[in-house]
């Protein structure tokens, strides 16, 4: 009699496409760990209770998916999770009483929440998702964290549309909403405190 494996290896890259409906099938007939080697990070969240990144064959973070996804340890491993938004600036301001920080990117200055280990006047790297960058209409230059700025080119994907501005920022639309990216060609857009994230 052959006895069951210890562990289940699946290559989701050089085997055929394996999704979330797919991985739950194979969930449901093997009850010990399972180890998906893939690409898909929308199968990463959906099926992993933990996610290693590997980048030339070596771990570079670890950890449950939505905290390595929202989170990433560096520079290299948030261009490696296609976060487009990273900037390099200057902390102008720290507060920790009122959990705060400033940091200034040049064109512009954002607000977030306290850089702990860090001084006035450090250089550090700021990564923010395309996807928590809001458009707004009217006049908020008053307020934080807003960048006013002119759509100058589109970068199509499978299932939305990237925008990019001369600021160096790079939100998304859904790829069929034409009529929201013929509204925001030119408007005022807010970096939500909480999305930002210092590497």
């Amino acid at each position: 009699m052959i006895a069951l494996p210890k562990l289940l290896l699946i290559d989701a890259i050089a085997e055929r496409p394996f999704d979330a409906p797919l991985f739950q099938q194979v969930r449901a007939a093997f009850a010990g760990p399972i180890l998906l080697v893939t690409a898909d990070l929308d199968l990463c969240c959906a099926a992993a209770d933990e996610v290693i990144l590997l980048e030339a064959g070596r771990i570079v973070q670890r950890g449950a998916p939505r905290a390595v996804l929202d989170r990433p340890a560096s520079v290299e491993i948030a261009r490696l999770l296609g976060i487009p938004n990273l900037f390099q600036g200057t902390i102008a301001a720290l507060d920790p009483a009122r959990d705060s920080s400033r940091v200034d990117f040049g064109p512009f200055a954002l607000s977030g929440p306290y850089i702990p280990g860090h001084f006035r006047g450090d250089s550090v790297r700021v990564a923010v998702h395309a996807e928590d960058l809001r458009v707004h209409s009217g006049d908020l230059e008053s307020q934080p964290n807003f960048v006013s700025a002119q759509l100058v080119g589109v970068s199509h994907r499978a299932r939305f549309v990237r925008l990019e501005f001369p600021a160096g920022f790079s939100p998304t639309s859904p790829a069929r909403n034409s009529r929201a990216r013929r509204k925001i060609s030119s408007g005022r857009w807010s970096f939500p405190p909480g999305a930002l994230h210092v590497l």
